[in-house]
């Protein structure tokens, strides 16, 4: 399965989503979001890491993993 089609599967199926990220610096995080949108090159998602939206680069994205935790929605899921 693809990141993509791995966020996408998360977000219809309501499961937390494992990231490896990238950021802008160089900087290599791990992070569970939960998925809401996939738009213009970048996901859109709850970080529970941070507690708050977050944007993430699609192409910052190392590896994606969908995991058992369940989320209940706080927005509408678009994906």
């Amino acid at each position: 399965m693809t990141i993509l089609q791995t966020i996408e599967k998360g977000g219809q199926e309501r499961k937390v989503i494992r990231i490896i990220y990238k950021d802008s610096k160089g900087a290599f995080t791990e992070r569970r979001i939960e998925p809401y949108e996939i738009k213009n090159g970048k996901v859109w998602g709850y970080c529970l890491n941070n507690n708050g939206i977050r944007q993430f680069n699609i192409s910052g994205i190392i590896e994606a993993v969908l995991t058992q935790e369940s989320f209940e929605p706080r927005w509408v899921i678009k994906l």
